[in-house]
């Protein structure tokens, strides 16, 4: 899949290939992060640009997912393993470099860095949200039935139905 960039206010809408990604990108500060898959512009792994597609550089290396960027760190999930499933969180600083391991938990799938800890969901044995502070500290976990790809927005977590796209399922962090 192609990252792409085109100017909303031009007359063409000229779209300008920055580079392969998995859908997976955040635009921050003027730079984009994303997972590069585009193996003739450098390793696989967690890359950066700017948002004008310069100063590409790979910051870590390996199969990386839903990436999150807060205060000068890129949060991301890695699988260090190469097995099926992502198992770690990590995070490196914007620049790259200091690579830290926060969390080894198995069947982490998404990460959202809200109010200076990461929730992650994992299956194992059923969806459950879970939290970290973004040191990796006081690893706890909540009551989610049915928690599947989600995000955090004033202390409600959005989410949908792991078993189909129908539903969304709301939930408040205030009362757990």
């Amino acid at each position: 899949k192609k990252l792409s960039i085109a100017d909303i206010g031009s007359e063409s809408l000229e779209k300008t290939v920055l580079g392969e990604t998995n859908d997976v990108f955040v635009v921050d500060n003027g730079s984009i992060y994303f997972l590069n898959s585009d193996r003739d512009r450098g390793a696989i792994g967690l890359a950066s640009m700017s948002t004008n597609g310069d100063d590409f550089r790979i910051l870590v290396e390996g199969s990386c997912g839903s990436i999150n960027v807060v205060d000068g760190y890129v949060y991301y999930i890695k699988n260090p393993y190469g097995n099926n499933g992502f198992n770690s969180i990590y995070r490196v600083g914007v620049n790259g470099g200091n690579e830290e391991l926060l969390l080894e938990e198995e069947g982490v799938f998404n990460i959202n860095v809200y109010n200076n800890n990461i929730y992650f969901d994992r299956e194992d044995p059923e969806y459950e949200l879970g939290s970290i502070s973004v040191s990796g500290e006081n690893k706890q976990f909540y009551e989610a039935e049915g928690l599947n790809e989600f995000c955090i927005i004033n202390d409600i977590v959005y989410t949908r139905d792991p078993d189909g796209y129908e539903n969304v399922d709301i939930f408040s962090l205030l009362t757990q």
